[in-house]
């Protein structure tokens, strides 16, 4: 069943998602609720009669077209105070959610090809996650954010974690990239790694450079599965390295970390692999990224204080 949006206040900006919510089979556009009904419904005969035969029906001063719908999924507050959802309470009590113009264009209207710079994108996704009921569809909305982070950094997959605060660590709720039976396997505490020192923060982190670029100053030599490779990053959840041998997503295999005092083992699985371009005459090479399954944290810990990856803010 497709899901039913409803708008109240026929602003222009809430009449330009019109046209999105109908392109995408998921919706359906409901009541559009404004007290100048009429007038809007005369003014866009005039300027866009395509729009006005559509909202023919659906345009309506009667207030009740929102209230009284129970097939309701959401409703676009245009309103200039955006109290809708504070004025109808019983709404969230049913489960319908209440987002502004912004919120629907992103969840529901983007593209990829969308105008909106970067740090628009981003910005808005905090509105999103603050305004959002997440006791309602909460997975589907975590998948739209990270479709969208994903999408607007040109990465090629990522993840949305969340902060257990029992144990104290990161456990992923959504991934683009990871295979979904890894998702319970990975943890990340508090204050380690890239994503544990954001949470432990509040604040984002600056990588520097892109985010596939050597994070150790020299190449570290490695060994996996008796073979040698080449180390280009290392969280306690899992590598990203360059190898000769063949590596393929889902193969299980074991690293070495070199250490004065004993090497460190990890455990783990290929999530991803690529052929790396090489110039002619050069042997070919993998690079490939590795989510451990077991392995010493503490030990993987200090094995990147010591070698001191090149993290910045």
């Amino acid at each position: 069943m497709r899901k039913r949006i409803g708008i109240y206040c026929a602003t222009e900006e809430a009449r330009q998602l019109i046209p999105s919510l109908l392109e995408n089979p998921e919706f359906e556009v409901g009541a559009v609720v404004d007290r100048d009904a009429d007038s809007i419904r005369e003014q866009l005969g005039a300027t866009d009669p395509a729009l006005a035969r559509v909202l023919d029906e659906k345009l309506t001063p009667d207030l009740d077209a929102l209230l009284r719908d129970t097939h309701l999924h959401a409703v676009i507050d245009a309103s200039p105070r955006g109290r809708f959802a504070a004025d109808h309470p019983d709404l969230a009590a049913r489960g319908v959610q209440v987002v502004t113009p912004l919120t629907a264009r992103l969840l529901w209207c983007f593209r990829r090809a969308s105008r909106h710079s970067k740090s628009e994108l981003l910005t808005a996704l905090h509105e999103i996650v603050e305004s959002y009921n997440l006791t309602v569809d909460a997975d589907d909305l975590f998948s739209r954010v990270l479709e969208i982070a994903v999408a607007v950094t040109g990465a090629e997959g990522g993840s949305l974690m969340l902060l257990d605060h029992a144990s104290r660590e990161l456990r992923v709720r959504v991934a683009a990239g990871v295979e979904p039976e890894l998702w319970p396997k990975i943890r990340v505490p508090l204050g380690h790694g890239i994503a544990g020192r954001v949470a432990a923060d509040g604040r984002p982190l600056r990588l520097r450079g892109k985010a596939d670029r050597q994070a150790f100053g020299n190449a570290l030599g490695v060994q996996i599965d008796g073979e040698a490779a080449l180390l280009v990053n290392l969280s306690v959840t899992g590598a990203q390295v360059l190898s000769c041998s063949a590596l393929k997503p889902t193969k299980t295999v074991k690293m070495l970390l070199p250490s004065s005092d004993a090497p460190v083992l990890c455990r783990g699985r290929i999530v991803w692999a690529r052929l790396e371009p090489t110039m002619p005459g050069r042997p070919i090479r993998y690079r490939a990224g590795m989510f451990f399954t077991a392995s010493d944290q503490a030990a993987v810990q200090t094995f990147m204080t010591r070698h001191g990856a090149h993290v910045g803010r």
